[in-house]
């Protein structure tokens, strides 16, 4: 988004709204954005599982005390065993603590494999996260392509017109309007505005061709851009 001539762009001399850009998308712009859009979300979702999925971090201590009061009690326990043994009604006490302390031991060697292999992330999982939420933002696109996107800025509203055909404003049709605040993320013919900096999935979804100017009037309304995750 650093091209500073636009043709398809208008705005007032003194940089104040009414703003609008407009740009041309047709299906392989589509296609070529999608790689892109998808390495930006699946960044995000990786750092936000990264921000509470801490890396195992192995507690020999705790592992060793474990594992030694269970042979203890397993000893214990056969002591009770070879000397008659702990009768509880039709139960014996010392077998069911042994049974119970061998368990015990066995599962002390597990966890820490287990955990491991929890928080390993599961690249296959994000990677097909990140596609269906990509599919899900291009989808109404995919659908409507070829067509002009729209936007106009007005009051710190954000419009977008979709408009097909050659007729122009005869197939025009306004998709939605929104406030003109968050935060941006540019990428390679589309600019994501998200809530926060944190926020995992784009509020909305800008179709546009390099421009200086959007990226001037995105700071002028107090929207910062963050570099791509």
């Amino acid at each position: 988004m650093t091209d500073p001539v636009d043709p398809h762009c208008s705005a007032p001399e003194d940089g104040q709204a009414p703003f609008q850009l407009r740009s041309t998308v047709d299906a392989a712009a589509l296609e070529r954005m999608a790689p892109a859009l998808e390495a930006i979300l699946l960044g995000r979702l990786m750092a936000h599982r990264a921000r509470f999925v801490k890396p195992y971090q192995p507690r020999p201590r705790l592992a060793a005390f474990i594992k030694r009061c269970c042979v203890a009690g397993l000893l214990l326990s056969l002591a009770f065993t070879a000397s008659g043994g702990l009768e509880f009604g039709p139960y014996r006490l010392d077998l069911l603590c042994a049974v119970a302390f061998v368990a015990i031991l066995a599962l002390s060697f597990v966890p820490p494999r287990l955990e491991a292999w929890v928080r390993r992330p599961w690249h296959r999982y994000w990677h097909h996260l990140a596609r269906v939420r990509t599919n899900t933002i291009l989808k109404a696109a995919r659908a409507s392509a070829p067509f002009d996107a729209q936007y106009d800025i007005d009051e710190g509203q954000l419009r977008y017109t979709r408009i097909r055909g050659d007729d122009g404003e005869g197939n025009a049709q306004v998709q939605w309007r929104r406030p003109l605040a968050g935060i941006a993320v540019p990428g390679p013919g589309f600019t994501l505005l998200f809530k926060h900096a944190r926020a995992l999935g784009p509020t909305l979804i800008v179709l546009h061709a390099p421009s200086a100017a959007f990226d001037a009037m995105l700071a002028r309304h107090g929207v910062h851009c963050l570099p791509p995750a």
